[in-house]
């Protein structure tokens, strides 16, 4: 049987690479942890797998994205136990035909497909990639076979897939402080880290199928830099438990009840101090060793004092309060309390140098806190019975040479999703989706239909769309009907309201001159309401006058402001697409039935509710916010010190005689003072030019204009919802400009691969929109806006600036 290759990203931040390297890299952006190299290899299927580190004090976590078999898989630790496909919230098993398939395997999830990739991931820092050996050429990213030979090396930002604020090769401040030599080496005994390299330790069996000591050195970095936290030791041990069960080598236990069980980190004193502790009621002080029902582990230096300690298992509640002073008479020390139980303790003191005692031979006992009708076993199925039935792993996992360590159903009960429940209360598998007895939700794409699972996985279905004023919507990975926006209410012209319900309200006329202007009450809070506030408008002849808000004791004003209002010649299509109304001239807003056409639906994009396919791809520039490209690649918006223009799409090899040629301009004009430089959008075809003002002022064809309007043939330029201004040369090309400097670029499947410039070439692959012309990669998207520097507006030989990253060009 052909050996397949493996790579895996532990602890914080260690990679064991396919090719056997093993080096640590402690960048915080987003990074291809593999994938294909380029995008046409013969015989071997396309698939990608991104890493997203999460910064925590309790030890980094990692988020997942793998892409495969046309689906996008989000896997994090704040999604524990389910998986996100597209976007949407999913239960386990979840199966995508033969292709695809999402299962537990022990703990763990697995994904499996039938092109022979296999991942595990522990929803927290574990992630395991396996693949045929037939795909090591072509493999890229961070676990490519050609990374760093050297644990010191670093590795270059080359995989770098998107940006998030503040993130860069190194963690910076976020990053653990290095651990001295002589406090690393005191972890290695067997209470710690030595457990794993112990000769006749319970990892021995598996020394000849994988050598421990990368593991054991990972474990005393992690260990060390997280000042012997329990947890951490827990973590390092697990690593090497899941690779020694995938090579099929049985393990002896390694848990115990006060050993990895369920510990947890909690708190530091940076003092230095000898130390008393004293129970309720007692007359005498610590140290007292009685029941190991709860035991509180206390490390001890000079300089700081590090508390870990697993829950009690009886009668859940707030954790125990420790109290450390100096040595004094026991009469005058502040005693050892909890608030709702007594328990008896064991009190272990040792320096955190090394630990004297070596951990205690392992014992029968429930080693794994395991939820309800479920027991921890150290070699369990790898494929458990699930209410999917036998199809649930048919792939890797279903092996019957391995094991695998995690809780396991008792006799009797199967796991439905993440609990274990009798066969007969089992849910319903539906199209390769496992849903829970009793749960409901819409199948999509809209929310035109709810289903409902019943007993004996009978799945029922009927019409129940949202309510006007409410629109789907995902949110927490779940699609529901949700209030339209964030339920906001607007004045449409003189004498309309729009309603936080979707309603459109008539006001009625103001009394005329001098009787003064008419005050209407737009909104208040309930007296419930965490935020007491109240909202105002004032009308006179003339229109709106003011607006005044009262918040938390403040008032407000706002005097013959636009806020909100609909301009002459602006269309407004209402919640649902059931309405369409445009504010005319003398006439105020007048509304007509609206449909959509078949075979499209009612979306609200950038802020403009249309009827589209949902087809083709955005591209979104937000001045002092975040740029993100077609493909998806994210990170901040580098801004101009200075005057500059930046080129944001074209079209590759079409010259500006074309019929289809079109170019995007952001112009950043001068702007002394700012402190968020909005820019000039310059949208130019063959045969017309529009232009959007840093106060939304439009030039057609170099002259100023009145929206609507018609560009050139085929272009139009009108308002849109928001007060945002819409150029569209449908159906390929839509540009959204907001009152703030927000830009969107709405690009049609037509336009695929055809794209170049800032918001990048369109392929469906975000790793390459940092290629520079000529093929060389930037290091950021600093680097693609200088590359993309449009001539003959403004001489750009000045810096960019994005938060936290300055760098100077010539």
């Amino acid at each position: 049987m052909e050996k397949s290759l493996v790579c895996a990203a532990t602890g914080d931040f260690h990679f064991h690479t396919f090719g056997g390297t093993h080096y640590e890299f402690p960048g915080s952006c987003v990074y291809r942890l593999v994938g294909l190299c380029g995008t046409a290899h013969a015989n071997l299927e396309p698939f990608s797998l991104d890493l997203t580190p999460l910064l925590r004090p309790r030890g980094w976590t990692k988020a997942l994205t793998l892409s495969a078999c046309g689906l996008r898989l989000d896997m994090s630790p704040k999604d524990l136990n389910h998986i996100r496909v597209d976007g949407i919230l999913e239960s386990l098993p979840f199966f995508h035909g033969h292709c695809l398939r999402a299962y537990y395997q022990g703990h763990q999830l697995c994904v499996d497909t039938d092109f022979g990739l296999s991942l595990t991931y522990d929803w927290d820092s574990l992630a395991r990639v396996t693949l045929p050996r037939r795909y090591g050429p072509y493999l890229c990213g961070l676990c490519g076979q050609h990374s760093p030979s050297s644990p010191t090396m670093q590795v270059p930002d080359t995989w770098k897939v998107a940006e998030v604020s503040g993130c860069g090769p190194f963690c910076g401040p976020l990053c653990p402080r290095p651990c001295p030599e002589a406090k690393r080496t005191g972890f290695a005994g067997d209470a710690y880290c030595g457990l794993l390299t112990a000769a006749e330790g319970p990892f021995g069996s598996c020394y000849a199928a994988l050598d421990p000591l990368p593991f054991m050195d990972n474990c005393l970095d992690d260990v060390c830099r997280h000042y012997g936290a329990h947890h951490i030791v827990c973590r390092a041990l697990t690593a090497y438990t899941v690779a020694c069960q995938a090579l099929g080598v049985r393990l002896r236990p390694w848990r115990t009840p006060d050993f990895c069980r369920d510990s947890f980190f909690l708190s530091f004193v940076p003092v230095s101090f000898s130390l008393s502790l004293c129970l309720p009621g007692a007359s005498l002080c610590l140290p007292v060793s009685t029941s190991p029902s709860y035991s509180l582990f206390l490390v001890l230096s000079l300089r700081r004092v590090a508390l870990h300690a697993p829950p009690p298992r009886r009668r859940p509640g707030p954790s125990p309060s420790v109290s450390v002073f100096p040595s004094v008479p026991p009469s005058r020390l502040t005693r050892f309390s909890h608030p709702r139980y007594f328990f008896p303790v064991s009190l272990h003191l040792f320096p955190l140098t090394g630990p004297p005692q070596p951990h205690p031979t392992p014992r029968p006992s429930p080693a794994l806190r395991c939820p309800p009708h479920s027991h921890y076993e150290l070699c369990g199925p790898c494929c458990p019975a699930t209410c999917a039935g036998p199809e649930n792993c048919s792939g890797r996992g279903a092996s019957g040479s391995r094991c695998c360590e995690g809780c396991v159903c008792d006799a009797g009960f199967v796991l439905s999703g993440a609990a274990c429940v009798p066969a007969a209360k089992c849910g319903c598998l539906r199209a390769g989706r496992y849903r829970a007895l009793g749960a409901a939700w819409y199948p999509g794409p809209g929310c035109a239909r709810r289903c409902h699972c019943g007993p004996g996985g009978a799945v029922t279905c009927g019409p129940r769309p949202c309510r006007r004023g409410r629109v789907c919507g995902l949110r927490g990975g779940e699609r529901r009907c949700f209030p339209e926006g964030r339920g906001s209410c607007a004045l449409a012209g003189p004498a309309h309201v729009l309603a936080f319900d979707g309603r459109v309200l008539t006001l009625p006329p103001p009394a005329p001159f001098p009787s003064g202007p008419c005050l209407h009450l737009l909104a208040r809070s309930g007296s419930q309401g965490p935020c007491r506030f109240s909202l105002d408008a004032a009308r006179d002849g003339a229109g709106l006058l003011s607006l005044h808000l009262n918040i938390s004791g403040h008032h407000l004003q706002l005097h013959r402001s636009l806020v909100g209002v609909i301009t002459v010649g602006e269309t407004l299509v209402l919640p649902g697409c059931q309405e369409r109304c445009m504010c005319l001239r003398g006439q105020g807003l007048q509304c007509q039935p609206f449909s959509c056409p078949q075979g499209t639906g009612c979306i609200l994009d950038g802020g403009v509710r249309s009827c589209e396919t949902g087809e083709g791809a955005t591209c979104h520039l937000e001045p002092g916010g975040h740029f993100t490209t077609f493909d998806g690649f994210s990170g901040l918006t580098p801004m101009p010190v200075t005057s500059c223009a930046y080129e944001l799409a074209t079209v590759v090899g079409s010259r500006t005689e074309d019929p289809d040629w079109f170019h995007v301009i952001a112009d950043f004009l001068p702007c002394p003072g700012c402190t968020t430089r909005k820019p000039r959008v310059i949208i130019g075809f063959r045969d017309g030019c529009a232009a959007v003002g840093t106060n939304q002022e439009i030039w057609v064809n170099g002259q100023p204009a009145r929206l609507p309007v018609q560009v050139c043939r085929g272009v139009v330029a009108r308002w849109a919802e928001g007060s945002q201004v819409v150029i569209e040369r449908s159906p390929t090309l839509r540009v959204l400009v907001g009152p703030e400097g927000a830009v969107a670029l709405r690009a049609s499947p037509a336009l695929q691969g055809r794209l170049r410039a800032a918001c990048g070439d369109y392929n469906g692959i975000a790793a390459d929109d940092l290629i520079l012309p000529g093929g060389l990669r930037g290091a950021s998207l600093t680097d693609v806006f200088q590359a993309c520097r449009a001539r003959g507006f403004n001489n750009c030989t000045e810096k960019l600036v994005t938060p936290a990253v300055t760098q100077h060009f010539a």
